[in-house]
């Protein structure tokens, strides 16, 4: 397909009529995490035109600017998936601090003739704290805690922005 000025190309349009996945041209499938960055920019940018109405140049700016970031991303999206899964199988905890501690004491009644190194305990009391720090309303808390959580699709999506045409 060619461009003739008066239709910018988009993904979408590309696929329809070449039936060429310029995703799939960009993200090889032996990448970790290439069907996941594939569906983020097909959700951010299926219909949005090309930086470029030659194609073929286009992919490989894209290609470009997908292997100057791919290292990064390929940590980033490790990082999160494992925080998520951990996150899974785990009740979330909002706690801004926690603190945990256990003290004994003991009291002895030494007898007159000690047998060597044997204790004569009188009294023994332990005692354990675990306490957590909560700051706020908690649903202040819970809307601190989901601003922290990162949208790491859109992050790499938008690093792909100026690759496309900025008018809708």
């Amino acid at each position: 397909m060619s461009c003739d000025c008066r239709c910018i190309p988009t993904p979408q349009s590309i696929y329809d009529d070449d039936e060429i996945d310029v995703f799939e041209e960009i993200i090889p499938d032996s990448d970790d995490y290439y069907d996941i960055m594939r569906q983020a920019l097909w959700e951010n940018y299926a219909l949005r035109g090309i930086g470029n109405c030659d194609i073929a140049y286009w992919i490989k700016a894209m290609r470009l600017r997908y292997y100057q970031i791919r290292t990064e991303y390929g940590v980033k999206f490790k990082a999160v998936d494992e925080w998520l899964t951990q996150m899974a199988n785990n009740v979330i905890d909002m706690a801004e601090s926690s603190s945990e501690y256990s003290t004994k004491t003991e009291n002895e009644d030494t007898p007159d003739n000690p047998q060597g190194s044997t204790v004569y305990l009188s009294d023994r009391n332990t005692v354990t704290y675990n306490g957590k720090s909560y700051s706020g309303l908690s649903s202040e808390t819970v809307s601190r805690f989901i601003e922290t959580v990162p949208d790491i699709k859109r992050m790499f999506a938008d690093e792909f922005r100026k690759q496309f045409y900025h008018g809708i």
